[in-house]
C-alpha cells in the first residue's frame, strides 16, 4: 500500500493531495457529467494540474467533526477493542491519479479481516439517528466505497458519532457502529468513472496549455 507519511491537514498532506482525485470528492465525480459538483471539481482539478495551489475541501461546517475526531476514534477504539492507526494519503496502486486518507486503519494489509474506519461527528441528533436507521447514508457510499476500493481492506467501518455543540458531560454523546463490505460491482463502476473523469481532465488540461 502506497502511503504518504505526512500527517493529514498539514502542508505536505494537501502536496500529496493536489491534483489528485480524493476518496471525499468520490462523490462528486459519481454525480452526473453535466451536474454543477462534476464540472465544479473537474475546474479545480484541471487548476491543479495547471500549477494552482490545492483548493481546501475543508468547509466551516466541517469544523465540528474536525474538533471532535480524536474523541470519536478514541470512542470507536475502546467501544470495538480494536487499535486505530492514523493513515497519511494513500494511493492506488494501479491508478496513482486516485487517492484516499482514511481516518483510521486497523490491522496490517498482511493480517486477514484487515479493515479501517470512516466516523462522522454529528453535531444534529436527528442526522445521527439517520445513520442509525439507514446504516450508511447513501451520500458516503462512494467515499467509503472509494476507500475500500483504494487500500485493498476487506472492511470499512462507517461510524456516527453524536457529540452536541453544547454539552455538559461526556454522557451526552452516543456512537452508532456500521460495517460495510466491498460492493464490487459498485467499485468497478466508482473505477470506470474515475478514469473517464481523468481523461476529460487531462483533455482539458491539454486543450488549454496549447491555446
Amino acid at each position: 500500500m502506497n502511503q504518504s507519511n505526512h500527517a493529514q491537514r498539514s502542508d505536505g498532506w494537501h502536496e500529496d493531495r493536489r491534483g489528485m482525485l480524493t476518496g471525499s470528492r468520490f462523490g462528486d465525480v459519481m454525480a452526473g457529467k453535466t451536474t454543477k459538483r462534476y464540472l465544479k471539481y473537474q475546474r479545480e482539478i484541471v487548476l491543479e494540474l495547471l500549477g494552482a495551489p490545492a483548493f481546501q475541501d475543508d468547509a466551516p461546517w466541517f469544523k465540528h467533526g474536525i474538533d471532535n475526531e480524536a474523541e470519536g476514534l478514541g470512542a470507536y477504539a475502546f467501544q470495538k477493542g480494536l487499535s486505530v492507526t492514523e493513515a497519511g494519503f494513500i494511493t492506488h496502486h494501479t491508478m496513482p491519479f486516485v487517492g484516499c486518507s482514511p481516518d483510521g486503519l486497523i490491522g496490517d494489509d498482511i493480517e486477514p479481516e484487515a479493515g479501517g474506519v470512516e466516523l462522522k461527528c454529528r453535531s444534529s441528533l436527528k442526522a445521527h439517528h439517520k445513520t442509525i436507521k439507514a446504516g450508511i447514508d447513501s451520500v458516503y457510499t462512494p467515499q467509503v466505497q472509494g476507500c475500500l476500493m483504494v487500500t485493498g481492506r476487506d472492511w470499512w467501518d462507517f461510524a456516527s458519532y453524536y457529540v452536541p455543540e453544547n454539552r455538559f458531560d461526556d454522557s451526552t454523546t452516543d456512537l452508532h457502529i456500521h460495517r460495510v463490505w466491498p460492493d464490487v460491482s459498485y467499485i468497478t463502476k466508482l473505477e470506470i468513472r474515475l478514469q473517464e473523469f481523468w481523461d476529460e481532465v487531462n483533455q482539458q488540461v491539454e486543450e488549454r496549455s496549447n491555446a
